[in-house]
């Protein structure tokens, strides 16, 4: 429904003002946000929240409150009707063995959504005692942030999107969103 999208650009405000919250949260430490978006990207439309909690990630699991001179990036473009979004940061990264469990959760999203449908990966978040043992339900909470966003993307895009995550060639992690676009995707209100 057209309640649940909004423009590219209302993201990037509402990640803005997130930024300016922790800031204000912790006035002790100063954290860069720098935007680099092409104007044809801000009116695509997007799922809500879909940039928020990757920004989020960003704090928690790249200690951004803890490094010296702390960045977050946001980039958007259209290139060949592929929307390229992108989330970066300058923080502690990811490793190797984190990454490889992120990337494996991100497949089984869209697997389960491809075979079973929304109602599936959404049970599939449900964590409740039918997981195995803690340390199983410790491993999807991490990511469930992530996998709720690629998940809302395929939904909203019939999976003509894809979601990566890397590590930096310095430091940090960045996350990039594609998404093949058609004339239902754009802010066009005569196309919803």
């Amino acid at each position: 429904t057209r309640n649940n999208k909004v423009a590219l650009k209302q993201e990037i405000v509402n990640c803005t003002n997130y930024i300016k919250l922790q800031k204000m949260r912790f006035s002790s430490k100063d954290i860069h946000l720098e935007l680099d978006n092409s104007p044809e990207s801000l009116d695509i439309l997007v799922p809500k929240m879909i940039l928020q909690p990757l920004v989020e990630n960003a704090f928690k699991h790249g200690n951004l409150l803890k490094i010296p001179d702390a960045c977050i990036q946001i980039r958007s473009y259209l290139e060949e009707q592929i929307l390229h979004i992108f989330v970066e940061d300058n923080g502690i990264g990811i490793s190797f063995d984190t990454l490889e469990q992120v990337q494996e959760q991100l497949k089984k999203t869209k697997l389960e959504l491809s075979n079973q449908g929304s109602h599936t990966v959404i049970q599939y978040f449900n964590l409740d005692a039918s997981l195995k043992n803690e340390r199983q339900n410790v491993h999807i909470s991490n990511h469930i942030g992530l996998c709720n966003v690629y998940m809302r993307l395929l939904l909203m895009y019939n999976n003509q999107c894809r979601l990566s995550i890397y590590p930096n060639e310095d430091c940090g992690t960045t996350i990039h969103i594609e998404v093949i676009l058609n004339v239902t995707n754009k802010g066009d209100e005569d196309s919803l």
